[in-house]
């Protein structure tokens, strides 16, 4: 039997609406004649949300939703998903050695006094990324996902890892 060609997607048992992910897509590139690269793209990232929107719930996190820096109030999910990073997500700090070793490979030709607070920015920044990227893989990696491809269609992407179907 033929796989279809934009299959149901759950999380946990949680269907996702075919037309959240429709909506999403439009906001992944894909080349011409593939729409199927943007609806997987879309539906890898809304699996995601309802991953993260999933573990808020279950730690009873119950937050108020803010204003971003444009002044727009935040959704109660995007509240949740932000609750979550909050209470789960650590990233590690820099230290000295770190910022120096960044300053030399960066090539920065200031003095490292002048470039520590940008290259502070830079490694919290990219330890922030790391630490959800982890932190994200494991709790896909411990849910029931399916519908969802996590490989690349160019065939570069993560292939067999735990729990993803």
């Amino acid at each position: 039997m033929a796989r279809p060609f934009f299959p149901e997607v759950s999380v946990n048992g949680h269907v996702i609406d075919r037309t959240l992910i429709a909506a999403e897509a439009q906001n992944h590139a894909a080349p011409p004649g593939k729409p199927g690269w943007a609806w997987q793209a879309a539906a890898r990232a809304l699996a995601i949300r309802s991953v993260l929107l999933q573990r808020g719930m279950a730690l009873g996190l119950n937050p108020t939703p803010e204003l971003n820096e444009d002044g727009l109030r935040e959704t109660e999910d995007e509240a949740l998903v932000r609750a979550v990073i909050e209470a789960e997500i650590t990233p590690e700090p820099a230290d000295e050695a770190a910022l120096q070793a960044l300053h030399a490979k960066e090539g920065d030709v200031r003095p490292y006094e002048e470039a520590r607070a940008d290259l502070l920015a830079a490694h919290e920044m990219a330890a922030w990324g790391r630490a959800a990227q982890a932190y994200i893989g494991t709790l896909v990696s411990k849910a029931t996902i399916t519908g969802v491809t996590w490989d690349r269609p160019d065939g570069a992407g993560a292939k067999g890892q735990a729990g993803m179907r």
